[in-house]
């Protein structure tokens, strides 16, 4: 099995064998570039739905008692 028939499509699988790599036009590279850039938004917006649908939803109303946390001082603390 090729590299293409499993799943990747690498700049080196696309590209013909016989291509010489000083040969490969701007465009070329541009469109492989955005397709990174599609790729990685779509992989964005995958992680952000499944950290979402991990979080339960809190609903909060005035009395109710919350913790608060205050920023410590560290070393200035005396």
């Amino acid at each position: 099995m090729t590299p293409t028939e499993i799943k990747g499509q690498s700049l080196r699988t696309v590209m013909p064998e016989h291509a010489d790599e000083r040969e490969v036009s701007i465009d070329f590279v541009e469109e492989v570039r955005e397709d990174a850039a599609r790729n990685l938004c779509r992989y964005a917006m995958a992680t952000k739905e499944w950290y979402d649908n991990k979080l339960a939803p809190r609903h909060f109303v005035p009395g109710d008692m919350v913790l608060r946390r205050t920023p410590s001082l560290g070393k200035a603390r005396s």
